[in-house]
């Protein structure tokens, strides 16, 4: 099997990462800015959009799902043999209760590792580290900030707003320093060599 190039894919999550990332703090904002437009025009079909967003997220996890699961496929295309993970168990790992606290933050630890050419996989990587915390504050912090403060509240939006926001960054360079660190395992394309 030939490593696939993560570079559309990477652009496509990317992409979604940011639109949904967007969503809260756009929605904060439209209420802060025009409370008027957003009593009468967003309220009345706020359901709709909740729906909306959160089949959009749905599919952004689905796609960020798809792409571990491709940038570890080519790690076992490069010849990695002794990896702890494999490609679909760096996902299946984020619907264990419990071992879903540690596990995911390990295989993208290892699959971070590996495709930066790193002999040692186990190693702390800061940008990971920052990544599996925020990833975890983002989904306690929604559920704390729901259940205490309610959906509504302009704090909950904004905070909500505020750690996606950061989250979304973070996801971007580590899917960049992924997609980049693979191309440059896997060599030049022979398109580039006879350029």
């Amino acid at each position: 099997m030939e490593p696939r190039n993560l570079k559309l894919l990477t652009y496509v999550v990317i992409t979604m990462v940011v639109i949904d990332a967007l969503g809260v703090p756009a929605i904060a904002m439209l209420v802060q800015l025009a409370p008027a437009f957003f009593t009468t025009a967003v309220s009345p079909i706020a359901n709709e959009i909740d729906a909306g967003t959160q089949i959009f997220k749905l599919a952004t996890m689905v796609l960020f799902a798809w792409w571990i699961v491709r940038a570890g496929s080519n790690l076992v295309a490069m010849g990695y043999e002794d990896l702890s993970f494999s490609p679909a168990s760096r996902v299946w790992w984020f619907a264990i209760p419990f071992a879903n606290l540690v596990q995911p933050y390990l295989g993208m630890r290892e699959l971070w590792n590996a495709s930066h050419g790193k002999e040692q996989y186990d190693e702390t990587v800061p940008l990971i580290a920052i990544w599996w915390g925020l990833w975890l504050a983002n989904g306690f912090l929604a559920l704390v900030l729901n259940i205490m403060i309610g959906a509504g509240e302009m704090t909950a939006l904004w905070i909500q707003g505020g750690i996606d926001l950061a989250l979304a960054f973070v996801v971007i360079q580590l899917l960049r320093g992924i997609s980049h660190a693979q191309a440059a395992l896997r060599g030049p394309q022979l398109s580039e060599v006879f350029a």
